[in-house]
């Protein structure tokens, strides 16, 4: 509302608008519309609950039939904003938090036309109040960003929710990006990825380094103002990134396995010599450390890499094994969508492990099916390879 002066006096092109918007709105309202003064000061009221023949929804609306928007005009609008009030029967259908709600979108579309005559503008805002479930949203709306935050943290816990919310209930958009609101995000969202405790003790990190920074004595204008949603999106594409640096590589512990396992393929009683069994049942090490002095750790003895390189986007090896002397190996990189690394070529697998127990070979595993012998596969009965 805007405080009016007692001396002030509309000049001619004030006091013409101010009449043709009121006669305007008494011919567009001719139901609704309701003159209470035309003399010093004018004013009028229009009611804004629809007939009954026009509501869809009777759960929106208040039941007071005669619920109007009170409208003033100050002598200089309309360069001046309206004040307005809210008319009821004899008894208001609507809470004080309701009315203060009501009453502040009507205020944001007035001061969205500053300068203008607004009072159709206005009315219109009443009425989409009621229908966009203002009475239910009135006591949430009029809350602080920081509990709308705290609220929106609780119940959207991915990316899709905070937007779906945001669309279904505007009064959230404005704190749809803050940090309470996507740390949670991050939170569901890494913990069913590969690296969780390390993605989060970093980005941890970094928001009490960019917090530090927020201190009015050290804020920079550069310092970002929403750090868990931007980190979001950065970690998001980060996990598309199909190249890993030496140091990354050096920080990462992997499991080791072969495609094809070095024993024959056994089948009841019988081995088949002629086909290879799949050997990513079984680890040949699953504490795998690359070091930057070009070799590896283990605490499987006969297992190591003699050395290794990154070039040109390629993990180039050479393994020795318990019963492979020097073997020369290409591994090409790629994310998993676990977000997990794997390296890869003709004779080995390695796969990043998880330090929160997570199965990373689960979607190879998971697709090893136990065929019947083919009548044409020939076999060796187990006791005539025990005799030899």
């Amino acid at each position: 509302m805007v405080a009016v002066e007692p001396k002030s006096e509309p000049n001619d092109e004030q006091r013409i608008a101010q009449q043709d918007e009121r006669d305007s709105m008494s011919v567009i309202f001719p139901d609704e519309f309701v003159l209470r003064s035309s003399s010093d000061l004018v004013s009028y009221s229009v009611k804004i609950r629809p007939r009954v023949d026009q509501i869809s929804d009777p759960d929106l609306w208040p039941n007071d039939r005669d619920l109007a928007l009170g409208i003033t005009y100050p002598p200089t609008y309309p360069d001046a904003a309206p004040m307005f009030d809210i008319e009821s029967g004899h008894r208001s259908s609507l809470h004080t938090i309701q009315e203060q709600a009501l009453l502040r979108d009507v205020s944001n579309a007035a001061r969205s036309e500053a300068g203008m005559p607004c009072a159709f503008s206005c009315v219109q805002a009443a009425r989409d109040f009621f229908l966009g479930g203002g009475l239910a949203q009135a006591g949430i709306s009029l809350l602080s960003d920081d509990c709308l935050a705290e609220i929106l943290s609780f119940v959207a816990t991915s990316k899709d929710a905070v937007e779906g919310i945001s669309r279904a209930l505007p009064l959230f958009a404005g704190v749809n990006k803050a940090d309470v609101v996507w740390k949670e995000v991050c939170r569901q969202r890494w913990r069913e990825k590969w690296g969780f405790k390390r993605r989060w003790e970093s980005a941890m990190d970094g928001y009490v380094q960019e917090m530090q920074l927020r201190i009015p004595e050290h804020k920079l204008k550069t310092t970002p103002k929403h750090y868990w949603f931007d980190r979001y999106h950065w970690e998001e594409a980060d996990c598309s990134r199909c190249e890993i640096s030496a140091d990354e590589l050096c920080s990462i512990s992997f499991d080791c396995r072969r495609w094809f396992s070095e024993q024959p393929l056994q089948w009841g009683s019988v081995v088949v010599m002629e086909i290879l069994a799949t050997g990513l049942r079984d680890s040949l090490a699953q504490d795998i450390q690359f070091n930057m002095d070009g070799g590896t750790h283990s605490e499987i003895p006969w297992f190591c890499t003699l050395w290794w390189s990154i070039t040109n986007g390629e993990v180039r090896l050479k393994i020795r094994t318990r019963t492979i002397d020097t073997l020369f190996q290409s591994l090409r990189m790629r994310r998993l969508p676990s977000w997990g690394w794997q390296l890869w070529g003709d004779d080995f697998v390695f796969r990043s492990t998880d330090e929160n127990g997570m199965d990373v070979w689960e979607d190879y595993l998971s697709h090893i099916v136990i065929q019947e012998k083919p009548e044409w596969v020939p076999a060796v009965s187990i006791y005539l390879l025990s005799i030899e």
